[in-house]
């Protein structure tokens, strides 16, 4: 089976919140999933651990990893979906419009 890009697969999701698709598209595959997280205003902690979560692992996991506790992880994750969830986070801002995009290796930036 060959492998989808994800544009295909949220296609529907990225043309509703242009501002997140500008985020992915300008981050590139690691650094676009950081630039929305902190366009939700995801802390540092909950970032490490939604990240944790986005790659498959569950909260215990996710906490032997980091070598926290487990109630801390399980909160951590509750208050980031939470936040993910919220639809107001993905609304384009004033300093999207300042904002200039990331550098990637064999793409200009104009």
């Amino acid at each position: 089976m060959p492998e989808r890009d994800w544009r295909d697969t949220y296609a529907q999701e990225l043309a509703s919140h242009p501002a997140i698709a500008a985020d992915l598209e300008r981050g590139g595959d690691l650094d676009g999933i950081e630039l929305v997280l902190e366009r939700a205003q995801l802390s540092s902690s909950e970032r490490l651990v939604i990240r944790g979560w986005l790659m498959g692992d569950d909260a215990a996991t996710i906490a032997d990893d980091l070598g926290w506790r487990p109630q801390t992880v399980v909160l951590l994750l509750r208050n980031a979906r939470a936040r993910l969830h919220d639809p107001r986070w993905a609304e384009p801002t004033r300093k999207d419009a300042f904002r200039k995009p990331h550098a990637r290796p064999g793409v200009k930036n104009c």
